[in-house]
Protein backbone atom coordinates (compact mmCIF):
# COMPACT_ATOMS: atom_id res chain seq x y z
CA UNK A 1 0.00 0.00 0.00
CA UNK A 2 0.96 3.89 -0.87
CA UNK A 3 1.54 6.55 0.98
CA UNK A 4 0.33 10.28 -0.17
CA UNK A 5 1.75 13.60 1.77
CA UNK A 6 -0.01 16.74 1.49
CA UNK A 7 1.40 20.02 3.80
CA UNK A 8 -0.32 23.12 3.90
CA UNK A 9 0.81 26.64 5.55
CA UNK A 10 -1.34 29.56 5.76
CA UNK A 11 -0.10 32.47 7.80
CA UNK A 12 0.03 36.46 7.91
CA UNK A 13 1.46 39.23 9.47
CA UNK A 14 -1.87 41.68 9.17
CA UNK A 15 -4.73 39.85 7.85
CA UNK A 16 -5.78 39.75 11.87
CA UNK A 17 -4.74 42.29 14.53
CA UNK A 18 -2.05 39.51 15.55
CA UNK A 19 0.00 37.78 13.12
CA UNK A 20 -0.52 33.75 12.92
CA UNK A 21 0.49 30.75 11.31
CA UNK A 22 -1.38 27.69 10.85
CA UNK A 23 0.64 24.61 9.74
CA UNK A 24 -0.81 20.73 9.05
CA UNK A 25 0.29 17.61 7.69
CA UNK A 26 -1.50 14.37 6.13
CA UNK A 27 -0.37 11.30 5.45
CA UNK A 28 -3.08 8.69 3.96
CA UNK A 29 -2.85 5.19 2.52
CA UNK A 30 -3.74 5.41 -1.00
CA UNK A 31 -3.18 2.27 -3.73
CA UNK A 32 -5.10 3.69 -6.86
CA UNK A 33 -5.25 7.66 -8.16
CA UNK A 34 -4.57 9.78 -11.54
CA UNK A 35 -3.43 13.36 -12.34
CA UNK A 36 -4.90 15.04 -15.29
CA UNK A 37 -4.73 18.78 -16.81
CA UNK A 38 -8.27 19.75 -18.55
CA UNK A 39 -9.69 22.58 -20.59
CA UNK A 40 -13.45 23.05 -18.74
CA UNK A 41 -16.50 23.93 -21.67
CA UNK A 42 -19.68 24.00 -19.41
CA UNK A 43 -20.12 27.61 -18.11
CA UNK A 44 -23.09 26.47 -15.83
CA UNK A 45 -23.91 22.92 -14.32
CA UNK A 46 -24.70 20.74 -16.69
CA UNK A 47 -23.54 18.30 -19.62
CA UNK A 48 -20.17 20.20 -20.40
CA UNK A 49 -19.06 20.13 -16.72
CA UNK A 50 -15.70 18.17 -15.78
CA UNK A 51 -16.17 15.39 -13.20
CA UNK A 52 -12.84 15.24 -11.31
CA UNK A 53 -13.73 12.71 -8.64
CA UNK A 54 -16.13 10.01 -9.95
CA UNK A 55 -18.50 8.52 -7.10
CA UNK A 56 -17.76 5.07 -6.03
CA UNK A 57 -14.06 5.13 -7.45
CA UNK A 58 -12.70 4.95 -3.72
CA UNK A 59 -13.07 2.29 -0.78
CA UNK A 60 -13.48 5.00 2.48
CA UNK A 61 -12.26 8.71 1.03
CA UNK A 62 -11.36 10.22 -1.61
CA UNK A 63 -8.43 12.61 -1.43
CA UNK A 64 -9.90 15.53 -4.27
CA UNK A 65 -6.98 18.66 -5.70
CA UNK A 66 -8.16 20.80 -7.58
CA UNK A 67 -6.47 23.54 -9.20
CA UNK A 68 -7.43 26.53 -11.38
CA UNK A 69 -4.32 27.17 -13.92
CA UNK A 70 -5.77 30.61 -15.49
CA UNK A 71 -3.90 33.37 -15.31
CA UNK A 72 -6.67 35.50 -14.10
CA UNK A 73 -8.68 35.70 -11.03
CA UNK A 74 -11.65 36.81 -11.96
CA UNK A 75 -11.95 32.93 -14.82
CA UNK A 76 -13.15 31.28 -11.40
CA UNK A 77 -14.06 27.67 -11.53
CA UNK A 78 -16.97 26.36 -9.53
CA UNK A 79 -16.77 23.04 -7.90
CA UNK A 80 -20.03 21.55 -7.22
CA UNK A 81 -21.51 17.93 -6.01
CA UNK A 82 -25.71 17.53 -7.35
CA UNK A 83 -26.76 20.85 -7.83
CA UNK A 84 -25.09 22.48 -4.90
CA UNK A 85 -21.93 24.31 -5.27
CA UNK A 86 -19.69 24.07 -3.05
CA UNK A 87 -16.22 25.97 -3.86
CA UNK A 88 -15.61 29.02 -6.02
CA UNK A 89 -11.88 29.05 -6.91
CA UNK A 90 -10.58 32.12 -8.39
CA UNK A 91 -7.35 31.79 -11.58
CA UNK A 92 -4.16 30.58 -9.39
CA UNK A 93 -6.14 28.87 -6.61
CA UNK A 94 -6.62 25.43 -5.23
CA UNK A 95 -8.30 23.02 -2.98
CA UNK A 96 -7.68 19.98 -1.12
CA UNK A 97 -9.74 17.83 0.79
CA UNK A 98 -10.94 14.63 1.97
CA UNK A 99 -14.61 13.87 0.54
CA UNK A 100 -16.86 11.26 0.41
CA UNK A 101 -16.37 8.63 -1.83
CA UNK A 102 -20.07 8.02 -3.32
CA UNK A 103 -20.28 11.27 -4.29
CA UNK A 104 -19.70 12.75 -8.04
CA UNK A 105 -17.46 16.38 -7.77
CA UNK A 106 -17.98 18.37 -11.24
CA UNK A 107 -16.54 21.56 -12.34
CA UNK A 108 -17.86 24.33 -14.34
CA UNK A 109 -16.07 27.55 -15.11
CA UNK A 110 -16.59 31.42 -15.94
CA UNK A 111 -15.00 31.47 -18.83
CA UNK A 112 -14.97 28.29 -21.21
CA UNK A 113 -11.47 26.22 -22.53
CA UNK A 114 -10.18 27.57 -18.85
CA UNK A 115 -7.86 24.81 -18.00
CA UNK A 116 -7.71 23.14 -14.24
CA UNK A 117 -5.44 20.37 -13.06
CA UNK A 118 -6.95 17.58 -10.58
CA UNK A 119 -5.46 14.39 -8.45
CA UNK A 120 -7.50 12.08 -6.59
CA UNK A 121 -6.57 9.40 -4.48
CA UNK A 122 -7.38 6.55 -2.10
CA UNK A 123 -7.65 3.23 -1.39
CA UNK A 124 -9.35 1.41 -4.56
CA UNK A 125 -12.91 0.35 -3.93
CA UNK A 126 -13.00 -3.34 -5.79
CA UNK A 127 -16.76 -3.02 -6.19
CA UNK A 128 -17.00 -0.62 -8.43
CA UNK A 129 -17.97 -0.93 -11.93
CA UNK A 130 -17.86 0.80 -15.19
CA UNK A 131 -20.88 1.65 -17.27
Amino acid sequence: MATIRANFSLSSQNALSYPFSIESQLSALADSGHSIRSKVLGTAQGADAVTVAKADDKADVAYVYVRNLAGEREYTITLYVGTTNIAKIAGGEFAFFPAYPDLDFKVFAAKANTTIEYAVFGVDDTQAKLG
